[in-house]
Order: C-alpha cells, then structure tokens, then sequence
C-alpha cells in the first residue's frame, strides 16, 4: 500500500489501492489470480473486515498494481443517483465502480497507447483476453515476458502506468475529473529465480525479488488529461513534454495547476486545459500542490526540487544536469 486510503463518512468505509503479487514479472512462481493484488479493498474502519473487493488485473504480469487514491463521487447514472469511487488505473483503463457493492459500472482507455489487451468487458471489467480457468494469464502473448520467452515485446502503456501514485483531482463543478499521465511503451524481462538457500544460494524464501527488469525503448512523455468521471470520456487533453510525477490540483475557480520535471508549475484552464499561466522554478518538481486560505485571501503552495527519477531524465538529456532543491514557493490567487 503506497498511498492513503479514501475514507467514506456515511458508510464508515475505507477504500485501500492494493500493489502488485510479487516476484513482479515471474508468474510462473505465483500462478492464479493473486487475490486481492492489483485491486481495491473497501473496509470497515472498526473492524478492518473486507466488505468487498474488485481486481483490476488478476495474476498482474505487468507490475501495473493499483496502489494510487480512489476518489468516491456522487453522480447520476442512466438517470439513477449512485455513490460511485473511480480509478485512473496503471493499466491504461479508468474505472468507475459502484462504491456501494464493488459492482463494475464503466471503463474506458484513457492512455494514448495500450497494447495488452483488447478492451474491458462490458459486464465486469476485467480485460477481454482474461482467462478466469487459466493458472497464468497470457493476455497479448507478446506483451509481457515468460520463462519460455524471457524477452517482452513493447509494453503499451509501460509498466510504470498510465498514473502511478501522483494524483489526480476533481471538480465537482464541472464535472470532470483531471488526470496526470505517463505516456509510452517499455518492455519487460524475466529472470527466474536460481539462487534460493534451498537451492545453495543466498536468497531467503520472504526477500524481494522481481523476477526480471525492464527496458527502456523510447522516451516516455506526459499528457493531462479531463475525464468524465462516470463514463471515462474524454473532455479535453494535452500532450507534454515529460512524464508526469507531479500530482494535479483542481480549484473552484476552474483551474488546474501541475508541476513539471523541468521546473515549470503552471496553471490550466478547467474545461479547455488551455495553458494561462507558468512560473519556472529553476529545479523539477515531484510534488502535488496544495491551497488553501488566510483572511479570505487564497494562496497555491508546492515544494520545489527533488530528485529526478533516472526513468524521468533518461531519455531527456537537457534535464540530467539539473539540481535538487529544497524549496517551497507561495503564489497568492
């Protein structure tokens, strides 16, 4: 668990992301579906008890898991008021279930480009090349790497998501939902496990191992992108430069503001996503910002200048020389 649950006052509920079954990319060592990794817990706050569940990728080849915030919305479907919680998932797919039971209500690609499987079923959700009776999953034959085949073809979206732990952020004014994504293929490998103390090694049965790497096969970018929360319709997006591991914040005046791995922290418009305004910070930023109010007068904080991610600066060599920070700027609305 990566992140903080979202918690449900009326029901007394919380809903938990779950990560991934490990070794990441050796199924073989854990076939089945892994119940319940890659899903969403809903659970009772005094007792801790599952009260349901929904996997997004059962038996998760691909290191996808679902560990980022599921935010719970009210909304009107086909005419009929219900209690919904969504999902941009690293998969590629936003979810929206009923919060109520874990019922699937609707899915749909959000991600520019997704190769591991067809589609979602339309009745559950769960990827149309799922195989409920198969010990391993082989979704795109292809997509993810085996024991038999140790190299994968690309990986669309890569295994670092669609979204992976930043955040996205909602306007219940509009309607939309405001999505941060990483765009991008990557492969995988395999590489089964030899060197156990059961078998002379040094590795102990509960240490970590992957089960192979990844790859890297071209520069990941970013988009952001606005959603309707209750079908996954797209209402506006925009390509950017990097990969995003900045978190978006909504505002009530219909802005969107994002930070940027080259500095920038900028402000969008809320139903067009047009750019109208930028400051550079002078070091990339990783964190989500945040605003509140002082004396009725309001104010947009974000931290500034932490270390870049190998995988963000890879591929983009005029961001390898830049420097950490420690920074928080203040902007006032």
């Amino acid at each position: 668990m990566w992140e903080t649950a979202t918690y449900d006052p009326d029901s007394d509920t919380f809903y938990q992301g779950i990560g991934n079954a490990g070794p990441d990319w050796d199924t073989e060592y854990r076939p089945g579906d892994n119940k319940w990794a890659a899903s969403v817990l809903a659970m009772g706050s005094a007792d801790g008890k599952i009260k349901w569940g929904y996997q997004y990728t059962p038996n998760d080849p691909y290191d996808f898991d679902e560990i980022s915030e599921h935010p719970i919305i009210n909304a009107k479907v086909n005419g009929e008021d219900r209690k919904l919680l969504v999902h941009a998932a690293r998969n590629g797919f936003f979810y929206t279930l009923d919060r109520t039971n874990g019922s699937f209500v609707a899915g749909k690609q959000y991600v520019d480009k997704l190769n591991w499987t067809p589609g979602l079923d339309p009745k559950t959700g769960k990827p149309l090349n799922y195989d409920p009776n198969a010990d391993l999953q082989a979704y795109n034959p292809g997509s993810h790497p085996t024991r038999a085949n140790l190299k994968g073809n690309p990986l669309c979206t890569s295994h670092f998501g669609g979204k992976n732990w930043e955040p996205s952020a909602y306007n219940p004014q509009l309607g939309v939902i405001y999505i941060p994504t990483i765009e991008g293929c990557n492969a995988l490998e395999t590489v089964e496990q030899k060197d156990f103390v059961a078998d002379g090694g040094t590795v102990k049965p509960r240490e970590r191992f992957t089960g192979g790497g990844l790859k890297m096969i071209e520069t990941l970018y970013g988009g952001l992108k606005a959603l309707d929360p209750v079908t996954g319709e797209m209402k506006a997006h925009i390509r950017l430069t990097y990969s995003n591991y900045s978190g978006a914040l909504a505002t009530a005046g219909n802005l969107v503001f994002l930070g940027h791995a080259d500095g920038a922290f900028t402000a969008y418009d809320g139903k067009t996503l047009q750019e109208l305004w930028s400051f550079n910070a002078g070091s990339g930023i990783n964190a989500p910002a945040i605003t509140y109010s002082v004396n009725g007068k309001q104010y947009i904080a974000v931290l500034v200048g932490s270390k870049q991610s190998q995988f963000v600066i890879g591929g983009v060599p005029e961001l390898k020389n830049s420097a950490p920070a420690s920074m928080l700027y203040v902007f006032s609305l």
